[in-house]
């Protein structure tokens, strides 16, 4: 910002520096060039002792006030060969008429660069890259949607899982009352999508989709005691291309031959008889569920190329059975849930793999931990979630899975946070047992706080990413600033035990009143 009274003006900023022991010492200069009321664009450039030069442009616009465009691109030439490039592109913009297009674009080069210049625990781990845009049209009566999509997913020292999906359109009908005096109600949803994929094991050529899905709801009983609902649908799904199951099963062939699914998807599901009673100020209610599901008509999914959740659809025929506990007082501050499926057919008409994680559409809806080896069974685990609020300011979530085939408790997590004035707390643990199809888990994450970056006297925060089955902090993060009434200082420290970044590092940041922030240290990473 210009000290003087006038619009803003391109310039250098102040300079900076920060160490880290990987990369050595590093100098920063940037430029912001001020290009219009609406436009801005800040170039960056960082030369680190150990590593070499490093760039980064920022491009900032607002055309008017309904769209916004952001694009951000990092780059390194790395003597250790560990450089790379990345993109970020976030815009939206509401186009009249209902329309409103909207762009979330991430490109990065290897998995490899953004562990070693990302900064961000979630970033750094996380090996998915995902860029999607869409332009979309909602009515009272209908839902029109555009949209492209690409996702990869890193994997070390092999190729990635490249997933695509362009052009996609997409229609809904929103559910509407056919049924005049009798309840019945209508809802349909349809699409044509361009779709390929690419692995280590099979790379399509485009294909397209053609999935049209009608559904009718009925009510047969609603009321405060017990509800029973049935709903009835019927889904054609044709793929213009599909695998070859004669094939080796390390390299399936790509054939021209289309592929037609048609299936019956039916639901039954009873909520009830609540059981409730008062204790004085508080109150308990029992309130029994039973979910009844059968799918026909999906006979060749070793045959399917698999993109998105609707590829997922398998043949099924099972029942879930469970206990939800509410307690009120005044509000709902404990739920507890107790819930498992029974599958009637256990391979889920042929299409688990045995060896191998199975991602189907059934064992996904229980529980958020995997749990299929590929092997026939009867039961899933029991699955006990409990939501804890005993506050406006606390949450606690905790989940635990018990496998009763294997008798052992399989998998769980706990996440809650306590939000209390300046003083800010979360705490998420998740745990894993070894299995055929994943290694053993076990990890905490935890963020402490106190204060914001707008508050004046001491501000703190730390954060860490700890595996307790390898006893190593992956991610470790600790912030410190002092506002007084014209100035701000903060300092960070960081260590990073991932992949490919070993690192401990600092930076620093000044703020000026009425002028600007300047050093190394960013609001966006803040953790306060």
């Amino acid at each position: 910002m210009p000290t003087e009274s006038k619009e803003r003006s391109s310039g250098f900023l102040i300079p900076s520096i920060a160490r880290s022991t990987t990369k050595g010492f590093s100098i920063r200069q940037a430029f912001f060039w001020a290009m219009g009321r609406s436009y801005d664009t800040t170039f960056t450039g960082e030369y680190y002792s150990k590593r070499g030069p490093t760039g980064t442009i920022d491009f900032r616009g607002v055309p008017n006030p309904n769209s916004s465009i952001d694009v951000s691109t990092l780059f390194a030439v790395d003597r250790e060969q560990q450089g790379g490039y990345r993109t970020r592109i976030r815009m939206f913009s509401d186009l009249g008429g209902n329309w409103r297009g909207v762009a979330n674009a991430d490109i990065t080069s290897s998995f490899e660069f953004r562990q070693v210049y990302e900064d961000g625990f979630n970033v750094i781990s996380s090996p998915i890259q995902q860029s999607t845009a869409f332009l979309t049209r909602n009515r009272p009566g209908s839902s029109l949607n555009f949209l492209y999509n690409r996702t990869a997913v890193f994997y070390p020292n092999e190729p990635s899982t490249t997933l695509r999906k362009f052009p996609a359109v997409d229609v809904q009908l929103p559910t509407k009352d056919i049924g005049g005096a009798i309840p019945v109600y209508f809802s349909m949803e349809g699409s044509l999508t361009g779709m390929a994929r690419r692995d280590s094991i099979i790379n399509t050529p485009a294909l397209m989709r053609v999935d049209i899905h009608p559904t009718i709801e009925i009510p047969v009983l609603r009321s405060s005691l017990l509800s029973w609902s049935h709903e009835v649908g019927v889904r054609e799904t044709l793929y213009t291309q599909s695998l070859n199951p004669g094939a080796p099963s390390l390299n399936p062939a790509v054939t021209g031959e289309t592929l037609n699914r048609a299936f019956l998807d039916y639901k039954s599901r009873i909520t009830g008889p609540q059981l409730v009673k008062n204790y004085g100020t508080w109150r308990h209610l029992i309130e029994p569920t039973l979910e009844y599901r059968y799918v026909t008509g999906v006979d060749e999914f070793r045959k399917t190329i698999v993109v998105d959740e609707t590829d997922l659809i398998v043949n099924t025929h099972e029942i879930e059975y469970g206990i939800t506990n509410r307690f009120f007082a005044g509000y709902e501050f404990l739920t507890w849930r107790i819930a498992q499926k029974m599958y009637f057919d256990p391979t889920f008409g042929g299409a688990l793999v045995p060896g191998k994680r199975n991602t189907l559409e059934p064992l996904m809806d229980l529980t958020g931990f995997a749990f299929s080896d590929g092997e026939a069974r009867r039961f899933s685990p029991i699955v006990s979630t409990v939501r804890i609020a005993t506050t406006p300011n606390t949450t606690t979530d905790i989940e635990v899975d018990y496998d009763t085939e294997r008798e052992e408790f399989s998998a769980a997590g706990i996440s809650g946070a306590v939000n209390r004035g300046r003083f800010n707390t979360s705490i998420g643990y998740f745990f894993n047992k070894r299995s055929e199809i994943q290694p053993p888990s076990n990890q905490l994450r935890g963020l402490v706080s106190f204060g914001s970056q707008n508050a004046p006297g001491l501000s703190a925060g730390v954060g860490f990413a700890y595996d307790i089955y390898h006893s190593l902090f992956q991610g470790a993060t600790a912030q410190v600033s002092y506002n007084a009434e014209c100035y701000g200082l903060g300092f960070e420290f960081t260590k990073y035990a991932l992949g490919a970044r070993r690192e401990f590092g600092w930076r620093a940041n000044l703020s000026l009143k009425n002028l600007g922030s300047f050093g190394t240290l960013r609001p966006q990473e803040r953790l306060f």
